[in-house]
């Protein structure tokens, strides 16, 4: 309730329209916000094309991808934010780990736990 989504957005908004770094960006969250962030990419960020990267279909997703396109991620990028949660980050890390992301985002971060 604090607008920190809302905050985090207006950061990658603004690293997107002066910087022109337009990601790819990873937005790693708990399940039960995962909708929330992407209603709010939508009303705040309609610029960004967002990646809601959950549930059994994500490998058909992955077909799609194309590693050279988003290695050089700008506005023409397939997608600009990823949206995923921390397990599945885990899980899928070997299709996640190869793309040079410019940022990450870890909402609510004291939910991670080691991997140790």
């Amino acid at each position: 309730g604090l607008g920190k989504t809302v905050q985090t957005l207006t950061f990658l908004a603004c690293l997107a329209e002066q910087r022109d770094i337009w990601g790819p960006f990873l937005v790693l969250a708990p399940t039960s916000t995962l909708h929330n962030w992407q209603r709010e990419c939508a009303r705040f960020v309609p610029q960004f094309r967002v990646l809601p990267y959950w549930g059994p279909e994500r490998h058909l997703l992955r077909k799609g991808w194309q590693k050279q396109r988003l290695q050089a991620a700008g506005r023409d990028s397939p997608f600009h934010i990823l949206l995923t949660n921390y397990n599945l980050a885990v899980n899928d890390k070997q299709y996640l780990a190869p793309y040079r992301w410019q940022y990450l985002v870890l909402d609510e971060a004291h939910a991670i736990k080691s991997s140790a």
